[in-house]
């Protein structure tokens, strides 16, 4: 994932490597690890689910009363 950033700036190897820990450490979006990426989309899919429909299902639990 780091890769076309890193080409683009023109970065070292070892510059390379340093942008990749400093991604890694900001989100897991930005692994090169298939899984760790998939649980940050999984992560961030459940708070959004949970920030659009969690207001929706109190509202409709409090008029039920």
């Amino acid at each position: 994932m780091h890769t076309p950033f890193s080409k683009q700036l023109n970065l070292t190897e070892r510059q390379s490597l340093q942008l990749q820990r400093e991604l890694e450490e900001t989100s897991w979006l930005y692994s090169d690890k298939f899984w760790k990426r998939a649980l940050a989309i999984y992560g961030y899919c459940i708070a959004g689910h949970l920030l659009i429909l969690g207001p929706i299902l109190l509202v409709l639990s409090v008029l039920s009363l």
